[in-house]
C-alpha cells in the first residue's frame, strides 16, 4: 500500500519531490516542511493533512474525504469528526504562527480549502 501511495503521488506531482507555494516548501521524500530556510515541525497527520491539500489546491475537500485519506478506512466507524478537527486547529495554528504564505479556509458545513495568498 506505501509503495502505491507513493507512484499515486509522484504522478500527482509530475515527478517531483519538493512542492513550493510562496515561502513554503513540502520535501515529500523527506517528510520536512520549511518556510523560507526555516523547518516548521509538524506532526505526521499535520504532514498527511498539508501534503494532500498541497496536492488539492484550490479544491473543496470534505471532512470525510479528509478524514479517509490521512486516517485510512476506519474512519467510517467514528461517531464524530472531532479528531479532524482537533488537527486542523493545530495545523493551521502553526501555519499562522510561521507567517506563511497559504491559508485553510474552512467552508462551512463541509470541509476545507486551501489557498495561497
Amino acid at each position: 500500500m506505501p509503495r502505491i501511495k507513493a507512484v499515486i503521488r509522484r504522478k500527482q506531482l509530475d515527478g517531483k519531490e519538493v512542492l513550493r507555494f510562496g515561502n513554503l516548501s513540502l520535501d515529500f521524500k523527506n517528510r520536512l516542511v520549511f518556510v523560507g530556510e526555516e523547518e516548521l515541525k509538524l506532526n505526521r497527520k499535520e504532514f498527511d493533512m498539508l501534503s494532500f491539500f498541497a496536492t488539492n489546491t484550490n479544491r473543496l475537500i470534505t471532512k470525510e474525504v479528509l478524514a479517509e485519506h490521512v486516517w485510512g478506512d476506519n474512519t467510517d466507524a467514528a461517531d464524530n469528526l472531532d479528531f479532524v478537527y482537533s488537527q486542523m486547529k493545530n495545523l493551521r495554528k502553526k501555519l499562522k504562527d510561521s507567517a506563511v504564505d497559504i491559508v485553510i479556509e474552512n467552508v462551512y458545513g463541509i470541509g476545507y480549502k486551501l489557498d495561497i495568498i
